[in-house]
């Protein structure tokens, strides 16, 4: 059951998020703050930590998955490293140790995030390297570890359209980066608020030249060893739209079936 069922309660929620008490044993370590939520990831190509479950519980992504010509289909994090015994048991426990409880996880993921150095000497932190929002809870909860993380700049990237009514209550120092659901295929601008789009390689290729008529920040992690680097721009929120090169299990991203477009921008986009 929800805990907030409507977003006019979500609203008076979030009000009282950076102050409301929660009554669980908050932890007092970082060993028993990283017990209490399995850990943090530390993906190679972000500047920081993140925080990431199977893809199998990705509500529109396991779904888009099968679909070929979507920004799901040969995903990334459902290949590789991603694939590991290791990394599989360790997704699914981060996975499992949320829904064991909630609060707890909240208050852990609170404590590690304004305790671990790197987070104070990097203060970037991305949700979901793997996996997308459980559901609305889920979101609320990311949201009080943003508020009570204010030092920190927050990226959440997420194909779960179905919450958007909600995104416009994230905190400041969270960025919701919606992502569109095809390759090659933007949403228009002013719609849909921060949002990005994976391009086929040779799409990204071919139009990253046209950045300054589309407004459209092209990822340069593909000629950063697949780092980020210095690069922030996913956390920014005046960055509406930002273009990633496809970098997948599928080859170059190609299909068949995907629905190509000429030259890329906005004009009669959908």
């Amino acid at each position: 059951m929800l805990l907030v069922e409507n977003i006019d309660q979500y609203r008076d929620e979030v009000d009282l998020m950076s102050y409301k008490p929660i009554s669980v044993d908050a932890p007092t370590t970082i060993k028993q703050a990283e017990e209490n939520i399995g850990g943090l990831s530390n993906a190679q190509k972000m500047p920081a930590l993140s925080w990431n479950i199977p893809v199998e519980y990705c509500d529109t992504g396991s779904k888009l998955i099968t679909v070929d010509g979507s920004a799901c289909f040969g995903c990334y994090a459902d290949a590789s490293r991603y694939k590991w015994s290791n990394v599989k048991d360790a997704l699914e426990h981060h996975f499992n140790k949320y829904l064991e409880n909630r609060r707890l996880w909240v208050e852990s993921v609170i404590y590690l995030l304004n305790n671990k150095k790197i987070m104070q000497d990097v203060p970037f932190f991305r949700w979901f390297d793997a996996g997308d929002i459980i559901d609305l809870d889920h979101l609320y909860d990311i949201y009080r570890v943003a508020i009570r993380t204010p030092q920190i700049k927050h990226w959440l990237p997420t194909k779960e359209w179905k919450f958007k009514e909600h995104f416009i209550l994230a905190p400041d120092n969270l960025v919701v980066r919606v992502s569109a659901p095809f390759k090659n295929r933007p949403f228009k601008s002013g719609v849909h608020g921060n949002h990005s789009v994976v391009l086929t390689q040779k799409e990204f290729d071919d139009t990253m030249g046209t950045a300054s008529q589309t407004g459209i920040n092209y990822c340069p992690a593909y000629l950063q060893q697949g780092q980020c680097k210095d690069c922030r721009t996913c956390w920014d929120s005046e960055a509406e739209i930002v273009a990633y090169r496809y970098h997948g299990k599928k080859s170059d991203g190609m299909s068949t079936n995907l629905l190509q477009i000429d030259n890329l921008h906005y004009v009669n986009q959908t």
